[in-house]
């Protein structure tokens, strides 16, 4: 009688342990009724809502954050037009980002800014004698709402409608404004040879101790306007950009 009573209370937990399993692996990962269900909501919305789009839908994924499935719809036509589609469990769509992703031009956007920063960064990594922690060439969509570019309009690295940002983070032996100066003017130049614009520059040094250590102190100038590399005494100019930039920041 004893041994039948431990059977079942071992067959229980073991039936208990599952269940949290399950319950703990759903909870990154969904279940694959909903996930099926999901994706078939979310592909009859699709076809509803977008039918002249030609888009596929590829397969929901859990969001264990949001609680909700997501699918990815991407037009076989137009390489700015994808966006997220958003399903509860029940096979319920809650919402899409077409207007936040495509209308409003930000696809297009992130297109553009991805093929300048591979090709800015490729060509300062390339040319430039340095030591380089870090090289990032970023776009600003926010600096000019006016910007208006069309859904799949091809990029030209040289009529790029945004604001351009270049940062520098590199490894030397000589921390000085003089030597920032030097740095900047010739990545500068660097751009002016290749005939690509750069609106702010961000050169910061590191000591050749932060390689391994990864401490030490680093100085700079961060948001350097290019039109003031012309300046006379460029590295007292930078020095003193330099204090109002963290003044200002300091502020906020």
């Amino acid at each position: 009688m004893k041994k039948k009573i431990a059977i079942i209370l071992g067959g229980v937990f073991i039936c208990l342990l599952i269940g949290v399993l399950l319950s703990f692996v759903n909870s990154f990962m969904g279940n694959p009724i909903s996930k099926a269900l999901a994706t078939h909501s979310i592909k009859e919305y699709v076809k509803e809502e977008y039918p002249h789009l030609n888009l596929e839908v590829n397969s929901a994924v859990y969001n264990f954050k949001m609680g909700d499935y997501n699918a990815t719809a991407k037009s076989k036509d137009s390489v700015d037009t994808y966006f997220m589609v958003h399903c509860s469990w029940d096979g319920t769509v809650l919402d899409d980002e077409y207007e936040e992703r495509v209308l409003s031009g930000w696809n297009t956007f992130r297109r553009f800014e991805q093929e300048y920063q591979k090709t800015v960064e490729n060509l300062v990594e390339s040319n430039l004698p340095y030591d380089f922690d870090m090289i990032i060439a970023r776009l600003d969509k926010r600096e000019d709402s006016s910007v208006k570019v069309s859904l799949d309009t091809q990029f030209d690295i040289y009529n790029v409608p945004y604001k351009k940002y270049l940062t520098v983070y590199m490894y030397t032996d000589e921390l000085s404004w003089d030597k920032i100066a030097q740095t900047a003017l010739e990545v500068d130049d660097l751009m002016q040879e290749n005939q690509l614009s750069v609106n702010e520059y961000t050169i910061v040094l590191e000591p050749l101790s932060a390689k391994e250590e990864k401490k030490g102190e680093m100085m700079g100038v961060y948001d350097f306007p290019q039109e003031l590399l012309s300046s006379e005494n460029l590295a007292d100019v930078m020095e003193k950009r330099q204090a109002q930039w963290e003044s200002e920041h300091d502020k906020s």
